[in-house]
């Protein structure tokens, strides 16, 4: 069982399977945003490929930045892991 502190510092225990499975999600809700974006400027929109990895990066460092908020609502909305 893992252990990771809430807002309440009070810790959340969880299977090793559920906290792979949060990662999981998380990781495909930073990533898939500047993959997207990323493809449609360089096939759709046909710009510099410099152009379109630079906006890329910065999709990905935006999306990197709210993944501190997003693990957060994650692992809140996972209310039945908490074990009291």
């Amino acid at each position: 069982m893992q252990s990771i502190l809430n807002d309440d510092s009070r810790p959340v225990k969880m299977s090793a399977a559920k906290l792979f499975a949060l990662s999981t999600v998380l990781a495909i809700i930073i990533t898939v945003p500047a993959i997207a974006l990323t493809l449609l400027l360089h096939y759709i929109v046909k710009t510099n490929i410099v152009t379109t990895m630079i906006i890329g990066v910065l999709a990905f460092l935006t999306t990197m930045g709210f993944g501190f908020k997003i693990s957060k609502r994650l692992i809140s909305h996972n209310k039945n892991a908490i074990d009291m």
